[in-house]
């Protein structure tokens, strides 16, 4: 167009010039500027954003196939993965051989749990396009899920050898790794993706976990402060730096991050539990039930939660709480749940049981609880036990401030 207009321009002065018209380019500059002003205007309205200038290109040209692609990405990145697929699919109906399109479907396939469709894209886009590390890294995010990690170990390797500063393929590696076992070299991949970009949140978070994993709660707390610059709104990262809070002694400050956590998530279990378990042992015990009671409703099979929960109702000393009858139902799914054979929810069980006046099955109960106990070397829980069954033994129910001991505050791995 531009060639277009310059040409226009010269034969109106050049016609100015010969008619020996001076305003005669004024008079066409008044007529034909308003004009392209308008036109101006009009087609700036479809480079608003990428969604209307994809659509618009496709409403003149169906058939792009590159098009119905990037109108995909465009919406997948707003969040409307239904609408995405369409044109992924579309763009695969018009090209069968596009490995973008393949690829880029594979995402909302992973992320609607249709993992073995996933695998077909990601498989289909590596036929077409061999060296293509973005398919390599996404094949090996897909096996990762379907367990099958040294295969994921590889394809994130190979994505590495195509494109060696690829920081989502170092944390994807770090993960399946981590999945191997191998936590030292996966803290290396995941050094090397905040390396390559300071500002990835999920990297921040792997690595953030993987310190804490290994006792160093001050360089975990770092990583995880990093991820909640980068996106106050990651729950996991709250929960994980509320339970960091907790090996470091700051309660209150914990209590804070696992509400925050809440507050984004209002079904985040974890984060239910780990309040519960910080409330019960701080002496609040009816707050602590309520965010139990919570974690129970969001995950009706979570030992931990089934368990703490079963035991404030049983122990508590405030008789207002107390309800034994709650406490015998959750004790006994904990107990299916956990198949029998875990000593602190068997103990729960016999302090429910003793609630319920039932002692003699709850001495029984607790004299199983004892010897797995034994047999586990768990020393610390055998006398708490030991401890219960004689007041059991006595015709007396047992009265505690503190948890089960079942389990502690933990990270949510992922």
């Amino acid at each position: 167009s531009a060639g277009l207009l310059a040409l226009g321009a010269a034969l109106v002065v050049r016609g100015a010039e010969r008619l020996r018209q001076p305003l005669l380019p004024r008079g066409f500059a008044l007529l034909v500027l308003p004009l392209l002003a308008v036109l101006t205007w009009r087609e700036a309205g479809q480079y608003q954003d990428e969604e209307t200038l994809w659509r618009t290109t496709i409403s003149r040209n169906p058939a792009c196939w590159m098009a119905h692609n990037n109108l995909g990405e465009a919406l997948r990145q707003k969040g409307r993965a239904e609408e995405a697929m369409i044109h992924y699919q579309k763009a695969l109906e018009i090209k069968p051989d596009y490995a973008e399109a393949h690829n880029n479907l594979g995402a909302p396939l992973l992320q609607k749990g249709q993992v073995d469709e996933a695998l077909v894209h990601y498989q289909k886009a590596l036929e077409v396009k061999p060296d293509y590390a973005v398919a390599h890294n996404n094949l090996g995010n897909a096996l990762l899920r379907k367990g099958q990690v040294d295969e994921a170990i590889r394809h994130c390797q190979k994505a590495l050898e195509i494109k060696p500063n690829f920081a989502v393929a170092h944390n994807s590696l770090g993960e399946a790794l981590r999945q191997k076992g191998r936590t030292d070299d996966a803290m290396t991949h995941y050094l090397k993706a905040v390396t390559i970009n300071p500002d990835f949140a999920e990297a921040h978070y792997n690595l953030g976990n993987a310190f804490i994993r290994h006792g160093d709660t001050t360089r975990a707390m770092v990583h995880y402060l990093k991820v909640l610059e980068l996106n106050p709104a990651h729950a996991a990262a709250h929960n994980n730096l509320g339970t960091a809070f907790i090996q470091k002694g700051q309660v209150e400050e914990a209590m804070a991050h696992y509400r925050m956590a809440l507050e984004i998530n209002p079904d985040y279990m974890e984060a239910y539990k780990n309040l519960g378990n910080t409330l019960l042992e701080n002496g609040q015990a009816r707050e602590a039930a309520a965010h139990h009671e919570e974690a129970v409703r969001t995950n009706p099979k979570n030992l931990i939660a089934l368990n703490s929960l079963a035991w404030i109702l049983a122990t508590s000393p405030d008789t207002s709480l107390r309800n034994g009858a709650r406490a015998l139902e959750l004790a006994r799914r904990a107990s299916q749940v956990s198949g029998g054979s875990h000593p602190a929810i068997l103990q729960t069980l016999a302090a429910a049981y003793a609630e319920t006046g039932r002692f003699a099955e709850a001495d029984e109960t607790a004299e199983r609880a004892l010897s797995l106990a034994i047999a586990q070397g768990n020393g610390t829980l055998a006398e708490v036990i030991r401890s219960a069954r004689r007041l059991y033994q006595a015709g007396k129910a047992v009265r505690d401030v503190q948890p089960a001991p079942a389990g502690s505050p933990e990270p949510t791995p992922h």
